[in-house]
């Protein structure tokens, strides 16, 4: 964490499905606010469990919510 940002520079995905990710780190970028998060744990088949990820863009699109305002 807090390490710097990093650049994806490279996609590998293997006959066994895994993917791998290859980046080059850029420890003078500290601007965290607009960088997409990634965390990695260690591989342990006693441990891990897969996972799908859906992202979603915002669930409220008005700035300020109002008494009166149908946000559902």
């Amino acid at each position: 964490m807090k390490w710097g940002n990093i650049v994806i520079t490279g996609k590998k995905e293997g006959k066994d499905g895994k993917l791998s990710l290859t980046g080059e780190l850029k420890p003078e970028d500290k601007d965290f606010k607009k960088t997409k998060k990634l965390t990695w744990i260690a591989e342990d088949p006693n441990t891990n469990v897969e996972i799908e990820i859906w992202e979603l863009g915002h669930i409220i699109a008005k700035r300020v919510v109002e008494e009166g305002d149908d946000i559902t």
